[in-house]
């Protein structure tokens, strides 16, 4: 059995391992209340990834993290959303997939060389979705946006001529069915990875805007605005926020709060922000399933045994006993310090917790 010993405290977030669980509730409410730059700015800050899976091979390789979040629903290979077609998956772990190559949806390109930044772009795996070689070559660096003149069609995609704000570019149109998706990476990615990002020609130009706030230039904000309501957070997105929380430590914000959209750059822009919209990565509102923090009180009135980097599931045990349900209250567990223990999929952890009076 795989042991990941994962620790929280009340001084902050530690771990056994180069990877660790992101503070994902203290991520959250230590928004509330802010608005613009200041949200923004916080948010950069608490969803920069803390490290990088840069092997393509073996168990911990991107193959295999992939494997667990883009697999078709037969199982018979990796998810490609350009084509809809299953890709196959390698004979072993030492092997990489023959049909499958990694596509980026945002190019390095984006961003200065001098900056340091492009080697967290190419390796982030939110930015990654994987298909043929064909999709890498037609989408190249371009933008985003809906296409109006095809140079290359398949009946899901599209690459070809469009306009983002008054100005004909060469454009990608997502995969139907994945625009939230694409939408949801791009706000994740211009946010997170500001510094060296080029806001003046290139193909980001199209996109970043040169103040640091909203970061992103109008008309590519109308088009991610609309893609983001048009199609709704999915269960592909979860897994990938649940999984690579894992390797990264670190969510894409914009799909566990798809609220936090309209209060940075949409409808409820200039409002601060309210915590509302969380999404739950394995489902659930946040009134039913909060994740843990590394701190409570004992007049809270529960403490969700839930976090998106733990697997759906999990046996918990509190101080060595087991929990039948799915939350314990402070008041029956006691003011002091708790261990959380938790099995499941082959995977044991611990979380440790302080309930103050």
């Amino acid at each position: 059995m795989k042991t990941i010993n994962k620790i929280f405290t009340a001084c902050g977030l530690l771990s056994c391992m180069s990877v660790s669980l992101p503070a994902v509730a203290e991520a959250g409410e230590g928004w509330i209340g802010l608005a613009g730059s200041e949200l923004k700015r916080a948010v950069e800050a608490d969803c920069r990834p803390t490290g990088y899976v840069t092997e393509a091979l073996w168990e911990n390789g991107v193959w295999e993290i992939l494997r667990r979040t883009d697999s078709d629903a037969g199982g018979k290979g990796y998810i490609d959303r350009f084509s809809g077609l299953p890709l196959g998956f390698a004979p072993s772990l030492s092997e990489g997939p023959p049909e499958a190559v990694p596509v980026n949806v945002v190019d390095m390109s984006w961003w200065q060389p001098e900056s340091g930044v492009q080697h967290g772009v190419v390796h982030d795996l939110y930015n990654i979705f994987l298909s043929q070689s064909e999709t890498k070559v037609w989408k190249a660096a371009y933008p985003p946006g809906t296409v109006a003149e095809y140079q290359f069609a398949n009946g899901l995609w599209s690459a070809g001529y469009g306009f983002i704000d008054g100005q004909r570019r060469m454009l990608w149109n997502p995969p139907a069915g994945y625009e939230g998706d694409v939408a949801r990476v791009m706000m994740y990615m211009l946010t997170v990875y500001r510094d060296g990002l080029i806001t003046f020609g290139g193909q980001g130009g199209a996109y970043a805007s040169r103040e640091y706030y909203p970061g992103i230039s109008a008309g590519a904000l109308r088009q991610l605005l609309a893609w983001h309501r048009a199609d709704p957070v999915d269960e592909i997105e979860h897994r990938r926020n649940a999984e690579f929380a894992k390797w990264q430590g670190n969510i894409n914000p914009f799909v566990e709060y798809p609220a936090l959209a309209e209060f940075l750059w949409g409808e409820k822009c200039g409002l601060p922000f309210d915590g509302d919209g969380h999404s739950g990565s394995q489902g659930g509102s946040t009134s039913e399933r909060v994740p843990l923090k590394p701190s409570y009180n004992l007049t809270d009135s529960k403490i969700h045994l839930y976090h998106p980097a733990v697997p759906d599931g999990a046996v918990w045990y509190v101080d060595g006993r087991l929990v039948s349900g799915s939350y314990i209250e402070p008041s029956d567990a006691g003011a002091g310090a708790h261990e959380l223990r938790f099995e499941a999929d082959g995977v044991i952890g611990k979380v440790l917790i302080e309930i103050r009076q």
